[in-house]
């Protein structure tokens, strides 16, 4: 038996196929780990800049429920819009509990940030009390969400 694992450990066809195999499970350990959740990331991330700059005269101008007849859009798009923002800060969830790698992505607190302040924007579509800041909310709640993913 000791003679033929020195034989196997000798052979340089049999260590290079080890090798071989041992390079093939780290690359695709490598790949798992490391580029699927960076490249699941970035295109979340490039969801929400998406997200942000086409709804942004939205959600910029709120839909007036205390004066419908002053209100530039029907209250439909402000609705689909708001719906389709809610999706995207769901992705991003989703996300969060299916990756935590700290090397790759921005941390977890910071992401959840971003969650609440794209669910703050979905909720902003539409202007519900006279004495809250509906718009001003809208653009806080973007400026964290750009500042958190470093969006440009």
């Amino acid at each position: 038996m000791g003679q033929v694992l020195i034989n196997l450990l000798t052979n340089t066809t049999f260590l290079t196929v080890i090798s071989g195999v041992l390079v093939y499970i780290f690359s695709q350990l490598f790949y798992e780990i490391i580029i699927t959740p960076y490249k699941k990331y970035n295109e979340i991330k490039g969801k929400i800049a998406y997200i942000l700059a086409l709804y942004k005269r939205y959600y910029g101008n709120p839909y007036n429920l205390f004066g419908e007849e002053s209100n530039m859009r029907d209250k439909d798009k402000y609705e689909e819009a708001s719906i389709e923002v809610r999706k995207v800060a769901a992705e991003l969830s989703g996300f969060i509990n299916e990756f935590n790698l700290k090397i790759i992505i921005p941390n977890k607190k910071k992401l959840s940030e971003v969650v609440s302040n794209l669910v703050g924007i979905s909720n902003g579509f539409f202007i519900v009390s006279k004495d809250f800041d509906t718009i001003k909310a809208n653009r806080e709640n973007e400026e964290i969400i750009v500042k958190n993913l470093k969006l440009k």
